[in-house]
């Protein structure tokens, strides 16, 4: 790009000397190619981030395919699966094409202006009687080919660097994200889990004292309760007034739980249940009032997170291997009975997210 810079400046600085006033009307016609190029580039990064969107919706349904190839398998739902994978590599598509035309109009702009350019100037020098001789014409027109390359070369790193930005955005708008936070200690030795009027919401703007911050996920279709609530508020004539979107929230939470107390929380689907957990992990945005929790907290979610590799690594996760604490943790998770069945006990792989396990299995592992 530097050279091409150079290489651009450097020709229109020869194009002066044989062709004096009349250069202007070449170097306006390249700036116009340039500026429409730059019209295109801006396009070109929308369509970029149009194309990388699209590209995610593919990627999500191919994991979820992955993951779920089992029950795909039993139900017999691999039709349907091939048409959606169909559709979104469909609209993925239509965005590449997009960009590879503006592509290709870009550079063709860049390779015909200096042949447009050379007849703009020598038309303005005819009709103005300005001389017109061989030395004159082919000098100008060497000048104006060697103005050739840096022309199609900028256009396309101008739609290079639009691409480069979408992806240095997209990066940013992760890493800027508020970083998790664990909740503070107690103030009471007695005590492990202690909410004080506190309110939580997935997203939620605004900061509690004491509460940890951070976006959280949810690890099962219960948190689907952070997805946004519309409410149509009537006014005093009794039109519907704008709807406003407004995030699930825990209001006003007052618990306090001792230590070596075994507590159930129960509740319909949605009500919150695993909302509440998750911000004694400081998942959970903590809007106002105070969550306070032992530091060192064993989270076991409904879905089992289970890695490839051993049990046996599973289990220790990559602390130092103590038997005896071993041999507790196999016995509080009732795990022991399932090693007996697995052939190579304590060392037997498990397969790509626990496949060669069964349910029970994965969630006795989990919390072991």
């Amino acid at each position: 790009f530097p050279q091409c810079v150079v290489g651009i400046i450097a020709g229109t600085g020869t194009l002066i000397f044989p062709l004096k006033t009349p250069s202007i009307i070449g170097m306006l016609t390249m700036v116009l190619s340039l500026s429409l190029n730059r019209v295109f580039a801006q396009c070109g990064g929308r369509m970029a981030a149009s194309e990388m969107a699209a590209g995610d919706a593919r990627l999500t349904v191919m994991r979820e395919i992955v993951e779920s190839i089992v029950p795909l398998k039993y139900l017999t739902w691999e039709e349907q699966y091939l048409k959606l994978i169909d559709e979104k590599r469909d609209i993925e598509c239509k965005w590449l094409y997009r960009i590879r035309l503006l592509t290709v109009t870009s550079v063709t702009i860049g390779r015909v202006s200096p042949v447009l350019a050379a007849c703009a100037t020598f038309t303005f020098m005819g009709l103005n009687g300005y001389p017109l001789t061989p030395n004159i014409i082919f000098a100008s027109l060497a000048t104006f080919n060697a103005l050739r390359m840096p022309l199609i070369t900028i256009p396309l790193n101008l739609i290079q660097l639009k691409t480069i930005a979408v992806s240095f955005n997209r990066i940013t708008g992760f890493l800027c994200l508020d970083e998790h936070e664990k909740c503070s200690t107690p103030l009471d030795q007695n005590v492990a889990v202690c909410f004080d009027n506190a309110s939580c919401a997935w997203g939620g703007g605004g900061g509690g004292s004491g509460g940890g911050s951070g976006k959280g996920r949810a690890e099962d279709s219960e948190n689907d309760v952070s997805n946004t609530v519309t409410k149509k508020e009537k006014t005093n004539t009794g039109a519907a007034a704008p709807s406003s979107p407004q995030h699930f929230t825990l209001s006003n939470i007052n618990v306090t739980i001792q230590k070596g107390q075994l507590v159930a929380i129960v509740g319909r689907v949605g009500c919150g249940k695993s909302t509440l957990l998750s911000s004694l992990l400081g998942e959970v945005k903590v809007l106002s009032g105070t969550v306070r929790a032992l530091t060192d907290v064993g989270y076991v979610p409904q879905k089992p997170f289970v890695l490839s590799g051993t049990v046996l690594e599973n289990i220790m996760m990559g602390r130092e291997h103590n038997k005896e604490r071993l041999e507790q943790a196999l016995v509080a998770s009732d795990f022991k009975e399932d090693l007996k069945l697995l052939p190579g006990g304590l060392e037997t792989e498990i397969g790509e997210r626990g496949m060669t396990l069964s349910g029970g299995q994965k969630q006795r592992l989990a919390i072991a």
